[in-house]
């Protein structure tokens, strides 16, 4: 099939069968080519200016210097496309199955290639600035070495680790890089001295209801009438509540009380889960002398970091406005 210099914009191709169509200068732009077969399809210079190729099969296709900033490729299969001299700034390819694909001359610049499979691809000459590439899949034929440009590549030491020789890049190229290590962020925050701040401050919070629950079971113990009596569990439920005020008198709601509580409470649960995470990774790195393979993007430990962030910062504002409230109180003078 020959459609070389065709005029089909905004023709609706859906689910068209093309395996081996040129396409060469074609005026694609507007097509819906979504589910086309377009496997081996010659498409250089042709016009694909917002066609839509989602689930598109171009497995194999020509797509030499073609212009790809505003075509949908989501869920499209580019399993050793060529795309020498293309122009792919800034164009989503998360989670994508790159292996095979021809890239010469590229612009990648600013798009995303995270979660990708990169597998016996060389980026022969082609630009990486600020491309983001992170929780990659690799093979020993994986060249970044023949890129031109790696300036603010993000990509994570686990994969440069995988590279053979580091993939034939320089000590040069890989100070250009915007390396990242989620091992190491989770050490920075929970690990050495921040460790034992961590650990003194859940102490320190977890010290006033330990002593509470430990004093009321003496009191059972060793104090014990059946007049006037409530559980240990009523008087720990209404120390919480009361912020430990006026507790013996009943169930003295003090929202503020509550909320702190369970503020503290949800901070306390996540950074041990932090905690607890962080000394397993060190151990295994300990054990193996390796790096371990962890990410905190798209992950729940990530989920669980944001979320001792946000809970974190919450406290904090409590913390001043707390302050800033006792501080304003007006006391006598004379």
């Amino acid at each position: 099939m020959n459609f070389s210099n065709a005029g089909l914009s905004n023709t609706d191709l859906n689910g068209a069968r093309l395996i081996g169509a040129r396409l060469i200068k074609a005026n694609l732009s507007g097509a819906n080519l979504r589910g086309a077969n377009l496997s081996e399809a010659i498409l250089n210079g042709a016009n694909l200016k917002r066609a839509n190729f989602n689930k598109a099969n171009l497995s194999r296709a020509n797509l030499v210097g073609n212009n790809l900033v505003e075509v949908d490729l989501s869920k499209a299969n580019l399993v050793e496309v060529d795309l020498s001299e293309a122009n792919l700034k800034g164009v989503n390819l998360n989670g994508k199955d790159l292996s095979g694909v021809i890239i010469s001359n590229t612009n990648l610049s600013g798009a995303n290639l995270n979660n990708s499979i990169i597998k016996n691809v060389r980026f022969k000459k082609a630009n990486l600035r600020n491309t983001s590439m992170l929780d990659i899949k690799i093979d020993k034929f994986t060249d970044f070495g023949v890129a031109d440009i790696f300036e603010g590549l993000i990509i994570d030491r686990f994969t440069l680790e995988s590279l053979k020789d580091y993939g034939g890049l320089t000590t040069g190229d890989r100070m250009q890089m915007d390396i990242r290590d989620d091992v190491a962020l989770l050490r920075s925050k929970f690990s050495g001295f921040w460790q034992w701040i961590h650990l003194i401050g859940m102490l320190l919070f977890l010290f006033p209801y330990t002593w509470f629950a430990f004093k009321m079971w003496i009191v059972a113990k060793f104090n014990y009438s059946k007049e006037n009596s409530i559980t240990i569990a009523e008087a720990f439920g209404r120390y919480i509540v009361s912020g430990g005020d006026k507790w013996h008198e009943g169930w003295n709601y003090k929202w503020f009380a509550i909320t702190v509580f369970g503020i503290a409470i949800a901070y306390n649960v996540l950074r041990g889960m932090l905690l607890y995470k962080t000394k397993s990774l060190e151990l295994k790195e300990t054990i193996s002398g390796l790096p371990q393979r962890f990410s905190l993007k798209d992950s729940k430990w990530g989920k669980i970091y944001t979320a001792s962030r946000i809970v974190l910062f919450i406290f904090v504002l409590v913390v001043i406005w707390h302050t800033i409230h006792f501080l304003t109180i007006r006391v006598p003078v004379s």
